[in-house]
């Protein structure tokens, strides 16, 4: 059994986000899975983008927004879960003035496994 606090927790900048990542592949002893948390502040996001091998199933813990997947506009509200397979484009967008907290349960994650529609993150 692991536990963690959630004011131990240690957040990172990344792109237009923050993020923690709680339990590592080491935690689950299987290669590429990990658990993160993922901070969107009020009114950002992050483009589209979509994995070849990456599968991200994401649970909506607090905030609105709006989740595009493959063209397809998608209000999240908590308690949502939304299941991204590889190959699903997909961008998110925190519209409104409270952080948009997504949990994020990652499988077959990998760094270079992450690729653009465009240059631009917004």
């Amino acid at each position: 059994m692991k536990l963690i606090k959630k004011e131990n927790l240690a957040w990172f900048d990344r792109f237009t986000y923050r993020k923690a990542v709680p339990f590592m592949e080491k935690d689950f002893n299987q290669p590429g899975t990990q658990f993160q948390i993922v901070c969107f502040p009020s009114h950002s996001s992050i483009g589209e983008h979509w994995h070849k091998k990456t599968r991200e199933l994401f649970f909506v813990e607090s905030g609105r927004g709006t989740a595009v997947i493959n063209a397809e506009n998608i209000d999240l509200t908590p308690g949502d879960i939304l299941l991204c397979e590889p190959g699903d484009h997909h961008a998110f967008s925190n519209t409104s003035n409270e952080d948009l907290v997504l949990l994020d349960f990652k499988i077959n994650a990998r760094e270079d496994d992450i690729f653009w529609q465009t240059q631009s993150i917004n």
